[in-house]
């Protein structure tokens, strides 16, 4: 072939390769524009959910906190020692509910800017947290009422003699 003579049948067929190119290049766009949509869809729900399980936690203190309180006389030493425990926990959590909530309006307000690389990194702190705080649901109200049961049975024993 001379490159002063082309072929119907080559413009043809370099025509369709190249219109064939401009598809796969838009619908690749496409797949990666949808999945950066689905990261940031993620990243926004799993932000909610750990500012959620702060506050389930947070909840969970609050009603230890005051089953103590109503259950127990402060004057026990070991009821004081469990409080001021509780009462360190409370101002704790509240900070942690203060940096889940600031981290989850900064993720809605910013959520449309973050590129694929951004998404993958809070999700990557954010999922351990998410399944930490999974497991700790629970523990403390167990614990304290383990604690309460024993201040139960040792209180009764003092009363007998």
């Amino acid at each position: 072939m001379e490159l002063g003579t082309v072929s119907l049948v080559d413009a043809v067929t370099l025509l369709i390769a190249l219109v064939s190119l401009l598809v796969a290049v838009r619908a690749l766009g496409r797949t990666k524009s949808n999945e950066v949509f689905s990261l940031r869809q993620s990243l926004v729900i799993k932000s909610e959910q750990a500012r959620s399980e702060w506050h389930k936690l947070s909840r969970e203190n609050e009603s230890v906190i005051k089953q103590v309180e109503a259950r127990f006389s402060a004057a026990l030493p070991e009821v004081g020692v469990m409080l001021e425990f509780l009462l360190g926990q409370r101002q704790h959590l509240e900070m942690c509910l203060r940096d889940a909530a600031a981290l989850a309006e900064d993720i809605h307000r910013n959520v449309d800017n973050f590129s694929e690389k951004k998404c993958r990194l809070y999700l990557r702190s954010i999922d351990p947290s998410l399944e930490m705080l999974s497991r700790n649901r629970g523990v403390v109200q167990g614990r304290m009422e383990e604690l309460m049961a024993r201040l139960d049975s040792s209180s009764g024993q003092l009363q007998q003699p």
